[in-house]
Formats: C-alpha cells, structure tokens, sequence
C-alpha cells in the first residue's frame, strides 16, 4: 500500500482509456433514465391537460341543459344539428326536443367550443351526441344521457370520449 502511495508515475494510457469505457458504459443508461422521465412527464402533463378539459366540458354540458343555455359555435356560424341548421337563439335543450320529432336517428351538433374563464379553447373543441330512443331510460323521467366526444381543435383527433347524464329536473 506504502508503495502504491509513493509511485509518482500517475496512470498509463490503457488505465485512462479503461477507466473512461466504466464510465461510458454507466453514463448511457442514467442518460436514458432522464429522457424516458422527460417523455413521462410530457405524458402526464397532457393527460392532466385532458382531465381538465373534460371536467369543463362535463361543467358545460350539464349546467347548458340544466339553465337552458343558448349555445354557441367556435366560428359565430349558426350551429347545425344533423344538417338541420339551429338558429343562434337554439338552447341545448333544444337538441332534445328536436331529437324527440324525429326519434329514429341520433342528434348531433359538433365544433362546440370549449370556454374557460370566458376565453375559447383554440386546443380543443367537443360535440354532443343524443339518441333518444338509446339514450333515455323512461323510468328516470327529467334525466338524460349525452355522448361527448372531445377533439383537438386543428387535427380533429378525437381525445376523449364521455357519456354523462343530466337531470334537468323536467320531461322535454
């Protein structure tokens, strides 16, 4: 040990070269643990970022059909429901009342924009589905279900997909 203390030589080439192969070899796999936990929380964040949108679409939904509110569409354009133009005074109950004049088809209206804190989404938009011969159950009477599907604004890919029932607390 002595010895080894004393030797002023230092390291020789093979020694250097050795030793930077160990820590080659130990430095690729932390390296990769970085970036699989960089894509991770790229992951997390964006399903985060579709749970609150979903939570504010739901809050949309159910107090729209619940107040009656007027709906609106991203662009200021009249909103159609299944080709059948809604007029820009058109409530959301008014999906359900046009659904029940013509029960054999489902009722659609699309591109619906999604507002947080009175400003439009420009990531996201939703439309809301209603079947009403598949989507009411004539023993709770006032309570209805609605298919919500959640794209993005620009691709169009869909991003969530919802079923929710409101009561509005009134036969339509």
């Amino acid at each position: 040990m002595k010895r080894l203390i004393r030797n002023r030589k230092g390291m020789s080439l093979v020694e250097v070269m050795i030793a930077l192969a160990i820590l080659g070899l130990l430095s690729v796999p932390i390296m990769m643990a970085f970036m699989n936990t960089q894509i991770y929380a790229r992951k997390i964040d964006k399903q985060n970022e579709i749970n609150s949108i979903t939570r504010t679409v739901t809050q949309i939904v159910s107090d729209g059909f619940k107040n009656d509110a007027v709906i609106t569409d991203i662009g200021g354009l009249n909103i159609e429901l299944d080709g059948d133009p809604l007029t820009l005074t058109d409530t959301f109950t008014d999906i359900i009342r046009k659904a029940k004049n013509d029960a054999t088809k489902k009722d659609t209206v699309s591109d619906l924009p999604i507002m947080e804190n009175g400003v439009k989404s420009l990531k996201y938009k939703y439309s809301i589905t209603f079947d009403y011969n598949n989507f009411r159950n004539p023993l709770y009477e006032g309570v209805y279900n609605f298919l919500i599907i959640i794209n993005e604004y620009d691709s169009g890919n869909v991003v969530n997909k919802l079923k929710i029932a409101v009561d509005i607390g009134k036969v339509i």
